[in-house]
């Protein structure tokens, strides 16, 4: 919950300034990075999160 806030809080103040395309990066960054971690894991064989 409070990374929401946080993300929300960085959002807000990127707008405030005029920067909605650094605004759309955060979001972006902050939902990426760990689709990417997680498709890093998959695809060198992390035992744990292969599917049975």
């Amino acid at each position: 919950m409070h990374r929401w806030f946080a993300l929300v809080e960085i959002v807000r103040s990127f707008n405030e300034r005029g920067s909605p395309k650094l605004a759309f990066a955060s979001v972006a960054l902050f939902a990426l990075v760990p689709i990417v971690a997680m498709g890093l894991a998959l695809a060198f064989g992390v035992p744990a999160l292969r599917l049975p």
